[in-house]
Protein backbone atom coordinates (compact mmCIF):
# COMPACT_ATOMS: atom_id res chain seq x y z
CA UNK A 1 0.00 0.00 0.00
CA UNK A 2 1.78 2.93 -0.89
CA UNK A 3 0.12 5.43 1.67
CA UNK A 4 1.43 2.97 4.18
CA UNK A 5 4.76 3.54 2.68
CA UNK A 6 4.94 6.72 2.92
CA UNK A 7 3.65 6.79 6.46
CA UNK A 8 6.54 4.65 7.33
CA UNK A 9 8.99 6.82 5.51
CA UNK A 10 7.25 9.86 7.11
CA UNK A 11 7.75 8.06 10.75
CA UNK A 12 11.45 6.85 10.67
CA UNK A 13 12.98 9.11 7.83
CA UNK A 14 13.27 11.78 10.27
CA UNK A 15 15.71 9.91 11.70
CA UNK A 16 18.07 9.89 9.13
CA UNK A 17 18.28 13.66 8.82
CA UNK A 18 20.60 14.03 11.46
CA UNK A 19 23.74 11.48 9.69
CA UNK A 20 22.56 13.02 6.07
CA UNK A 21 23.61 16.12 7.47
CA UNK A 22 26.64 14.97 8.58
CA UNK A 23 28.33 13.21 6.06
CA UNK A 24 26.95 16.38 3.26
CA UNK A 25 29.35 18.57 6.12
CA UNK A 26 31.85 16.64 6.62
CA UNK A 27 32.50 16.80 2.72
CA UNK A 28 31.75 20.62 2.51
CA UNK A 29 34.24 20.43 5.79
CA UNK A 30 36.77 18.70 3.21
CA UNK A 31 36.15 20.84 0.39
CA UNK A 32 37.23 23.91 2.11
CA UNK A 33 39.92 22.39 3.81
CA UNK A 34 41.16 21.11 -0.13
CA UNK A 35 40.27 24.41 -1.86
CA UNK A 36 41.80 27.14 0.55
CA UNK A 37 44.86 25.44 0.85
CA UNK A 38 45.13 24.52 4.58
CA UNK A 39 45.50 20.51 3.74
CA UNK A 40 48.68 21.59 2.11
CA UNK A 41 49.77 23.86 4.74
CA UNK A 42 49.25 21.17 7.45
CA UNK A 43 51.36 18.90 5.34
CA UNK A 44 54.25 21.39 4.22
CA UNK A 45 54.14 21.70 8.01
CA UNK A 46 54.76 17.92 8.82
CA UNK A 47 57.03 17.69 6.06
CA UNK A 48 59.22 20.17 7.76
CA UNK A 49 58.85 18.79 10.73
CA UNK A 50 59.39 14.59 9.76
CA UNK A 51 62.98 13.92 9.62
CA UNK A 52 64.05 12.98 5.71
CA UNK A 53 64.95 9.27 6.59
CA UNK A 54 61.59 8.96 8.30
CA UNK A 55 59.41 10.05 5.29
CA UNK A 56 59.36 7.12 3.13
CA UNK A 57 58.31 5.31 5.80
CA UNK A 58 54.52 7.39 5.95
CA UNK A 59 52.93 3.85 5.08
CA UNK A 60 53.24 1.96 8.06
CA UNK A 61 53.44 5.14 9.98
CA UNK A 62 49.30 5.96 9.06
CA UNK A 63 49.02 1.82 9.27
CA UNK A 64 50.06 2.11 13.04
CA UNK A 65 48.46 4.99 13.91
CA UNK A 66 45.18 4.09 12.39
CA UNK A 67 44.79 1.84 14.97
CA UNK A 68 44.82 4.39 17.92
CA UNK A 69 43.00 7.01 15.42
CA UNK A 70 40.65 4.35 14.15
CA UNK A 71 39.26 3.30 17.77
CA UNK A 72 39.23 7.55 19.45
CA UNK A 73 38.07 8.94 16.46
CA UNK A 74 34.92 8.91 14.42
CA UNK A 75 35.29 7.81 10.61
CA UNK A 76 34.39 10.78 9.26
CA UNK A 77 37.57 12.77 12.05
CA UNK A 78 40.30 10.50 10.53
CA UNK A 79 39.26 9.89 7.19
CA UNK A 80 38.26 13.32 6.40
CA UNK A 81 40.44 15.16 8.83
CA UNK A 82 43.10 13.63 9.30
CA UNK A 83 44.10 10.79 6.12
CA UNK A 84 44.38 13.86 3.48
CA UNK A 85 47.24 15.43 5.59
CA UNK A 86 49.00 12.06 5.35
CA UNK A 87 47.99 11.24 1.64
CA UNK A 88 49.25 15.11 1.00
CA UNK A 89 52.59 14.48 3.12
CA UNK A 90 52.93 11.41 2.10
CA UNK A 91 53.42 12.04 -1.41
CA UNK A 92 56.26 14.49 -0.97
CA UNK A 93 58.30 11.19 -0.35
CA UNK A 94 56.57 9.30 -3.21
CA UNK A 95 53.81 7.37 -1.69
CA UNK A 96 50.59 7.61 -3.52
CA UNK A 97 47.11 8.43 -1.71
CA UNK A 98 46.12 4.93 -2.54
CA UNK A 99 48.25 3.49 -0.01
CA UNK A 100 48.00 5.79 2.17
CA UNK A 101 44.41 4.71 2.10
CA UNK A 102 45.20 0.99 2.34
CA UNK A 103 47.36 1.55 4.91
CA UNK A 104 44.79 3.68 7.00
CA UNK A 105 42.16 0.89 6.77
CA UNK A 106 43.46 -1.79 8.75
CA UNK A 107 42.17 -0.53 12.29
CA UNK A 108 38.40 -0.87 10.99
CA UNK A 109 38.03 -4.11 13.07
CA UNK A 110 39.52 -1.91 16.31
CA UNK A 111 37.24 1.08 14.97
CA UNK A 112 33.34 -1.17 15.80
CA UNK A 113 34.74 -1.83 18.96
CA UNK A 114 34.86 2.29 19.53
CA UNK A 115 32.50 4.09 22.00
CA UNK A 116 31.69 6.16 18.70
CA UNK A 117 30.29 3.97 16.81
CA UNK A 118 26.36 3.43 17.07
CA UNK A 119 26.05 -0.17 16.00
CA UNK A 120 28.35 -0.91 19.11
CA UNK A 121 25.56 0.18 21.76
CA UNK A 122 22.85 -2.03 19.46
CA UNK A 123 25.59 -5.22 19.50
CA UNK A 124 26.29 -4.79 23.51
CA UNK A 125 22.43 -4.31 23.81
CA UNK A 126 21.50 -7.16 21.42
CA UNK A 127 23.96 -9.37 23.80
CA UNK A 128 23.48 -8.46 27.42
CA UNK A 129 27.09 -7.10 27.67
CA UNK A 130 28.60 -4.10 28.84
CA UNK A 131 30.77 -1.92 26.82
CA UNK A 132 33.25 -2.78 29.22
CA UNK A 133 33.16 -6.64 28.80
CA UNK A 134 32.67 -6.42 25.00
CA UNK A 135 36.53 -3.87 25.07
CA UNK A 136 37.99 -6.64 27.78
CA UNK A 137 37.18 -9.87 25.46
CA UNK A 138 37.56 -8.60 21.64
CA UNK A 139 40.07 -5.17 21.84
CA UNK A 140 43.06 -7.76 21.91
CA UNK A 141 41.86 -9.61 19.24
CA UNK A 142 41.06 -7.06 17.06
CA UNK A 143 44.80 -5.29 17.52
CA UNK A 144 46.24 -8.63 16.68
CA UNK A 145 44.18 -8.88 13.65
CA UNK A 146 44.87 -5.79 11.93
CA UNK A 147 48.81 -6.07 13.44
CA UNK A 148 48.33 -9.56 11.02
CA UNK A 149 46.77 -7.29 8.35
CA UNK A 150 49.38 -4.66 8.73
CA UNK A 151 52.13 -7.61 8.11
CA UNK A 152 50.23 -9.32 5.00
CA UNK A 153 49.56 -5.45 3.47
CA UNK A 154 53.19 -5.11 3.40
CA UNK A 155 53.81 -8.93 2.20
CA UNK A 156 51.21 -8.57 -0.62
CA UNK A 157 52.83 -4.02 -1.42
CA UNK A 158 49.49 -2.84 -0.84
CA UNK A 159 51.54 -0.35 0.98
CA UNK A 160 55.32 0.18 1.15
CA UNK A 161 57.25 -0.05 4.04
CA UNK A 162 59.72 2.71 2.48
CA UNK A 163 60.58 4.06 -0.83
Amino acid sequence: DVKLQASRISHYGSNVWGNISMVLSAGIFTGILQQTKIIDAMADTLVSNIPASMGPHMGLFTAFTSLPFDYFLTNDAYYFGIVPVLAKTAATYGITTAEIARASLVAQGCHLLSPLVASTYLLIGLNGVTLGELTKKALLPSIVSSIVMIVVALATGAFPIAR
